[in-house]
């Protein structure tokens, strides 16, 4: 008896699907399976077999075999906007909010957060975006109905050495990284963003869970 090809991407086609406005339901009826099989596809880590989700796959595995990406976007010194779409999964996005009272360099903006995403582009590549915002912090006090973490909040991305998206590989990246915990430490802008210190461990973590050797990592082996 011939054994049948699992669907290796399974769960990532129900979220496709589900995202595409199809209910479970919907789904379990075009795979001509349960509402409660749909449910375990979807939590994982059970696989479908190939010719179970093909309906799913002629309507939507374009969509499977598209790259992750972010759109973000620019302003230049005119004020004009402009968006630039870099590709590539999100390994970390980190927001780390301005402390006032920090000594910084005029005449940038008052910042209240800046925003550092990195995508793997590929194997041993990595893009860095810098983002900042002048919208307001959460408080129990702060009435304001936009804050950094509504997603209607205006973050623009701005370039720390005159360069857009950064590329670097692994080692690179987290030379970056203690070079901008350094630069906290310092009197100048980037002193009144303390939580950039803790960039470094939160780097060399995401690089790690995705396989990533790192020289800069040693591994812990308990004596017997």
């Amino acid at each position: 008896m011939t054994k049948k090809q699992k669907h290796q991407k399974t769960k990532e086609l129900i979220r496709i699907a589900l995202n595409e406005g199809l209910t479970q339901e919907e789904i379990g009826n075009l795979c001509r399976v349960s509402q409660g099989q749909v449910s375990k596809w979807k939590s994982g880590p059970a696989l479908a077999n190939v010719d179970q989700v093909k309906p799913l796959l002629d309507r939507f595995g374009y969509l499977l075999r598209q790259s992750p990406f972010k759109i973000y976007q620019f302003q230049n010194e005119a004020g004009d906007m402009s968006f630039l779409k870099v590709e590539g999964k999100l390994l970390l996005r980190e927001k780390l909010r301005a402390i006032r009272g920090a000594r910084h360099q005029p005449p940038m903006p008052l910042e209240t957060c800046i925003r550092i995403s990195i995508h793997r582009r590929n194997e041993g590549s990595y893009a860095v975006v810098f983002e900042r915002t002048t919208a307001s912090v959460p408080t129990k006090e702060n009435k304001n109905p936009i804050t950094v973490n509504d997603r209607h909040a205006e973050w623009i991305g701005f370039c720390p050495n005159g360069d857009g998206v950064r590329t670097f590989n692994s080692g690179q990246l987290i030379g970056m990284c203690n070079h901008l915990y350094h630069a906290s430490k310092q009197n100048g802008w980037w002193q009144q963003f303390p939580g950039l210190q803790a960039l470094p461990l939160l780097t060399a973590d995401a690089l790690s869970r995705q396989g990533v050797v790192l020289d800069e990592v040693e591994i812990f082996k308990p004596t017997e």
